[in-house]
């Protein structure tokens, strides 16, 4: 996961766009986080979650799996 300010990723648009192809990246503005670029294939894979689990709850805490458990291969990675 890697996390970017926003002046960055305009600068670097190229770079950021072929890094979401393998990672969320998430845009800071003013040290707090603000967007996230996900590619095509990602944004897919989000709907298909979310049309496929309505159950806001169970939903939820799919997605806070998710969203923890990239947070710790980040946090390994680096």
């Amino acid at each position: 996961m890697s996390v970017l300010p926003v002046s960055v990723a305009r600068e670097n648009l190229s770079s950021v766009l072929d890094q979401c192809k393998s990672e969320p990246v998430f845009l800071e503005k003013h040290g707090k986080q603000v967007a996230v670029i996900v590619s095509i294939d990602g944004f897919s894979e989000l709907q298909e979650f979310y049309s496929s689990n309505r159950d806001t709850a169970k939903a939820y805490e799919i997605l806070l799996e998710k969203y923890l458990k990239l947070q710790a291969n980040s946090f390994v990675q680096n």
